[in-house]
Formats: C-alpha cells, structure tokens, sequence
C-alpha cells in the first residue's frame, strides 16, 4: 500500500513540484490548493503526511490543523505527521 501526502499550498508551482518529487519518491499525492478544500480532502480520505504552507488566504495551514484536531478527524490523531512551510522571502 503506498503511502497518501496531501500537499497543501496556494502557490501553484510549489504544488506541483512537491507533488512530482514526492510521486518519484513512491508515494500517492494529493493537492488542495488552500485550507477549505484541503479539510474536505481529509473528511474523505485518510493521509499519512500532510504538508501544508502556513500563509494562505482564508484559511491558513494552523487554522486547517486545528480544525482537523477540532473534528477528531482520523488524521487528527497526536501520532500523525505534520510538516508546515512557511513562505520564506529573501530581503
């Protein structure tokens, strides 16, 4: 069975190149492409990771964290892994 990541993130280039990365590596990708589609992703579907930016528009990835938490959804457990990506800026 391969493993299931959600990739969450407004930015359709980081989308879709964590998405290719992540395929060649074997695993099963999905991508939403901000925090409301990717809480219905989760209500549907069980992921071993998701990664998700911490800046998006309505609904930012600590704001879908906390949601899923909040639901008791089964990827809301205290075991699953999370990763964020904040959106680094150069100055």
């Amino acid at each position: 069975m391969k493993r299931r990541i959600l990739v969450v993130d407004d930015t359709p280039l980081i989308r879709e190149h964590l998405r290719v990365i992540l395929e060649m590596d074997g695993f099963e990708v999905e991508t939403a492409s901000d925090g409301r589609s990717a809480l219905a992703c989760v209500r549907e579907r069980i992921f071993h990771l998701v990664i998700t930016d911490l800046r998006m528009p309505d609904m930012s990835g600590i704001e879908l964290l906390t949601a899923v938490r909040a639901e008791k959804l089964p990827f809301g457990s205290s075991s699953s892994p999370v990763t964020a990506t904040p959106r680094w800026r150069s100055t």
